[in-house]
């Protein structure tokens, strides 16, 4: 006859599953948490590499066409603001005219005057330590030349609500670095 005793050390009971899915929940919960923490960080980053980026590429394509190529921040076309707004230059006025080439266009909101946001990188705006609109170019444009060179240094800045800054710098022989 067969041996029909229950072996009782099989399996797990529910106490100790319940212990377990308790601890998941917690952990589960600490790691939202930091994860809400550093998005706004990480947004930041991205931003300052994507506008970083743009400007290379600016600066790539002023050398292969051999034409003036532009970038400008807070330009509006057909009512909508963008910052930065590239474009190849086919006079020399350097303004983003009717016919020329736009490469690239990122937009912004206006959200009050000199508080400017970035609707692609929600919660980041344009600023700088001194106040502004964080960008300090004159009249906020630079314009490459054939060689790649920029017609004027200056920094742009941006910032999340956390009060973290990025500095993206260029320079007037065109290097373009982000701190």
């Amino acid at each position: 006859m067969p041996d029909r005793r229950v072996n009782r050390k099989a399996g797990f009971t529910l106490l100790e599953v319940i212990i377990v899915m308790a601890m998941i929940a917690i952990l589960s919960s600490v790691a939202v948490v930091s994860m809400a923490f550093y998005i706004p960080s990480l947004r930041l980053k991205s931003a300052a590499q994507d506008i970083n980026v743009q400007i290379q590429k600016a600066r790539l394509e002023a050398i292969r066409t051999s034409q003036r190529c532009g970038v400008k921040f807070f330009h509006t076309i057909d009512g909508i603001m963008y910052a930065p707004v590239i474009w190849l230059e086919d006079n020399t006025n350097d303004e983003p005219d009717a016919g020329e080439k736009i490469i690239y266009r990122m937009e912004v909101s206006e959200e009050a005057p000199g508080l400017r946001a970035m609707r692609q990188y929600g919660g980041i705006r344009y600023n700088n330590a001194f106040g502004g609109d964080g960008v300090t170019f004159g009249d906020n444009k630079l314009v490459f030349n054939r060689r790649g060179m920029s017609d004027k240094s200056g920094s742009i800045y941006l910032y999340n609500a956390r009060g973290q800054t990025r500095q993206i710098l260029v320079t007037l022989g065109g290097a373009v670095r982000v701190y």
